[in-house]
């Protein structure tokens, strides 16, 4: 027996080899490296077979003219017809990498199939077309392996590589019109890279092996203001900047080192429980990088003094402690002989004097006067 395909089970242990003999379909398993090979039995067709990427024990085969999956459970030795995904012309189908029971068969311009139970069910993906199907490594806060797939997710999408982390509920181009390279060419592949995300290579017509890279890493993360006070119950918004702007994945997390001090919420807004400091982290899901704000709580509940300079001849710059951030400077307009109006309603926030302890405000000509002071929120 010479040709043919084989397939190695998840552990490295068992190889299944499926041929020709003559004009008989034959596949043979061997556990020991080819010294010796057992005649399997059930694969009578034309057919790739793959092995479950978890399960040792377990080898699928698809029969694109019956439709069928056959599935074996006892390391390729035998195999049974399991469920019917349907006919197609491609025979392209394989499993997903650390999940058993995962099997993806790419049906031409019948779609995308896959099942979760080694074949006995099998559904249609979110794909109009697809021609080759290959997995890739898992990308960062993704529950399942990265999904390629040549052909068109939308009946109204050029042709091309597409990838998916979401297990083909949403689709992402790899590559453009202008980067075709002929196709698949005969043999008609495409491989995923188990080891760089988003990395996706093919067959190509008389171009070598092309390979695309369709992710952007996160290379950094930013948190501000880098440090801030509040007094004990306050508040403040910090804000993350995932670097660069366009990166695949910017989503990160928040916690706080000392809850008893102060906790923050899912969106960075800081609430201060207790007298002392601790440091509100942001953590990017991609690649884990790590930025902080020193968090700084005090007893101080009363309004402090405002101070107040001249800059230029047309602003007035306010400023007050470091340990009353979080305060709000607080803006009335009134007529000078009225004096300053009780009415708390009178007072207005200036705005983005939250997070700071220092604002330039232009000196309004207009208004009769002006009176500030500090609030707390």
């Amino acid at each position: 027996m010479t040709n043919g395909s084989v397939a190695i089970s998840a552990d490295g242990t068992t190889v299944l080899w499926k041929s020709m003999v003559g004009s008989v379909h034959t596949c043979y398993v061997t556990t020991n490296l080819g010294t010796k090979w057992t005649l399997s039995t059930g694969l009578t067709f034309s057919c790739n077979p793959e092995a479950d990427a978890q399960n040792p024990l377990k080898f699928y085969a698809y029969n694109s003219s019956g439709g069928y999956l056959y599935a074996s459970t006892d390391g390729g030795l035998t195999f049974s017809r399991a469920g019917s995904a349907g006919t197609g012309d491609s025979s392209t189908f394989c499993t997903a990498p650390g999940l058993e029971g995962h099997v993806w068969i790419a049906m031409n311009g019948g779609g995308l199939k896959y099942s979760t139970n080694s074949g006995a069910t099998f559904y249609s993906a979110n794909v109009t077309e697809a021609d080759a199907i290959a997995f890739g490594k898992t990308a960062p806060g993704a529950a399942s392996p990265t999904l390629f797939i040549w052909g068109r997710p939308a009946s109204g999408s050029v042709p091309g590589m597409y990838r998916s982390i979401d297990r083909a509920a949403t689709w992402v181009s790899v590559n453009d019109p202008n980067h075709q390279y002929g196709g698949r060419g005969n043999a008609g592949l495409i491989e995923g890279d188990k080891n760089v995300c988003g990395r996706v290579y093919m067959s190509s017509v008389g171009r070598g092996v092309p390979y695309m890279d369709s992710w952007v890493f996160v290379t950094n993360i930013t948190v501000g203001p880098a440090t801030c006070s509040l007094p004990v119950n306050g508040t403040v918004q910090l804000t993350a900047s995932v670097q660069p702007t366009n990166s695949s994945n910017p989503a990160f997390t928040w916690a706080a080192s000392d809850t008893n001090i102060a906790t923050v919420s899912a969106s960075g807004w800081v609430t201060a429980r207790g007298v002392g400091s601790t440091s509100i982290t942001a953590t990017t899901i991609d690649g884990a990088y790590v930025a902080s704000s020193l968090v700084t709580v005090t007893s101080a509940t009363s309004s402090p003094w405002l101070s107040w300079t001249r800059s230029g001849v047309s602003n007035l710059v306010f400023s007050w402690p470091a340990d009353h951030r979080g305060w709000r400077l607080l803006v009335q307009t009134n007529n000078l002989l009225l004096g300053i109006s009780t009415n708390h309603l009178d007072w207005g926030a200036v705005p983005n004097s939250t997070n700071v302890t220092s604002i330039s405000i232009p000196i309004s000509t207009s208004n009769p006067s002006e009176f500030y002071r500090l609030g707390y929120p």
